[in-house]
């Protein structure tokens, strides 16, 4: 004898939440009076099928189509198109997403959806990607054809050519022309005389038989007449020289007092090489 009973499970979708299963007498030994439903002593949990979901990236994906819904199965009827992932033109955020996780070699758009501003945004976005640097856009028309997208190389930087380095001036950087001056002309330091060697208007250079020293203060004359202008500096540099065996010093001075440039370009004219 067979019987029927109504089954329920927690969690089943509604169309199974009333679910008959078939049994008999001998599958419930000593339940049931011939001729009446058997009572089932509890409910039978019968699990919910198990949903399907597509992943999109467990396979290899050469082509995503986008289009109007009406133009798709003309365009999926092309055979370079057959194999593709299609999406309408109004999910443009799922189409984008599969793109990005894709990255398949070819985007195909409707030529309609591709002129419009959301197509364009898309064309952009893909373009600035740098991971979708090696897939084709290619607009398709649903009356047949295709174009390809050609996408603008990618810049190129010139980098100016580097102007040589000019010898390092170990002695000061030069706010003005150093002119050599003749030989023999001769300078004062702190009243002692000191050769000339080059000046500008903004310092000289001498070879002193007294000892000169970095940031020291002194007064200098441009002259060894008397009542020659003298003007305030301070020794930029010195090195120590021995000359056929005689001790020498040559220094950078730097005239701070500037005031009287004029007086001192009249000395380099009258002096100079």
């Amino acid at each position: 004898m067979q019987l029927w009973a109504d089954v329920t499970g927690a969690g089943i979708e509604p169309a199974t939440r009333a679910l008959k299963v078939r049994c008999s007498t001998t599958e419930l030994p000593g339940r049931g009076v011939p001729g009446e439903p058997a009572s089932v002593p509890r409910s039978f949990r019968v699990a919910p099928p198990a949903k399907r979901r597509c992943r999109l990236h467990s396979r290899a994906v050469a082509t995503v189509l986008i289009a109007a819904p009406e133009h798709l199965p003309i365009l999926k009827s092309r055979p370079e198109l057959a194999d593709s992932i299609s999406f309408a033109d109004a999910d443009v955020l799922q189409a984008l997403e599969a793109i990005t996780s894709l990255r398949p070699a070819v985007v195909a758009l409707e030529k309609v959806f591709a002129d419009s501003s959301r197509g364009a945004a898309l064309i952009n976005r893909i373009e600035a990607d740098p991971s979708l640097k090696e897939c084709d856009i290619r607009i398709v028309m649903h009356q047949g054809g295709t174009e390809v997208v050609q996408r603008e190389p990618d810049p190129v930087y010139e980098v100016p050519p580097v102007e040589p380095l000019s010898p390092v001036d170990y002695r000061g950087t030069r706010r003005a022309e150093r002119v050599n001056i003749t030989s023999g002309v001769e300078v004062q330091i702190e009243g002692n005389p000191a050769h000339l060697v080059n000046m500008s208007t903004f310092g000289v250079q001498v070879i002193s038989p007294t000892i000169l020293k970095p940031n020291q203060r002194i007064r200098l004359t441009l002259s060894t007449q008397p009542g020659a202008a003298r003007y305030k500096s301070v020794v930029a540099w010195a090195s120590f020289e021995l000359a056929q065996g005689v001790p020498r010093y040559r220094a950078g001075i730097e005239i701070l007092d500037g005031s009287d440039q004029g007086t001192i370009a009249k000395f380099i004219k009258k002096h100079k090489v």
